[in-house]
């Protein structure tokens, strides 16, 4: 059987398949290579997006979580992955709540966010000067430079 692994889009990076001492050495063409592979072998395939590129799901795989960087194919016939880059970073929203603004805006920008509206809010829970809330919520995948919402806190009433 073989396996097919391709990539695509706008950006950049590598693809890594779990080496075996079994495999032939891959027949690459420009963004593609072709396995042969035994019938039922499931291989770890990893992809690595370059500096400047942001690795952005899979395609072609059922068995392939789409925003996850390895994807276990099982070679149940002849199989083709791809995996797609995009040009430029994405902003991961980091979690923030309990962070002073100055110590959040810098984590912003090392996770390509940026600082959007700034409120302040009375809070019995968090220190003054501290970050009580973010919009989005951490853990949301935004496109780059987009802007996170902070209330921070004036302490208690």
């Amino acid at each position: 059987m073989w396996l097919t692994i391709t990539t695509a889009g706008t950006g950049s990076g590598t693809v890594d398949l779990a080496r075996d001492w079994r495999f032939p050495p891959p027949s690459c063409q420009g963004s593609s290579c072709t396995y042969a592979i035994p019938t039922g072998l499931t291989l770890a395939v990893t992809a690595t997006a370059d500096l400047d590129s942001t690795f952005t799901g899979w395609s072609g795989a059922a068995d392939c979580p789409p925003e996850t960087g390895t994807c276990n194919v099982t070679v149940s016939g002849n199989r083709s992955v791809t995996a797609t880059f995009a040009l430029g970073h994405l902003c991961f929203v980091p979690k923030l709540k309990g962070k002073r603004l100055k110590a959040a805006k810098s984590t912003l920008r090392t996770h390509y966010c940026s600082l959007g509206k700034v409120q302040h809010a009375f809070s019995s829970k968090v220190k003054t000067e501290r970050v009580i809330s973010e919009k989005p919520r951490p853990g949301t995948e935004l496109a780059a430079g987009a802007k996170v919402s902070l209330v921070i806190s004036q302490g208690r009433r």
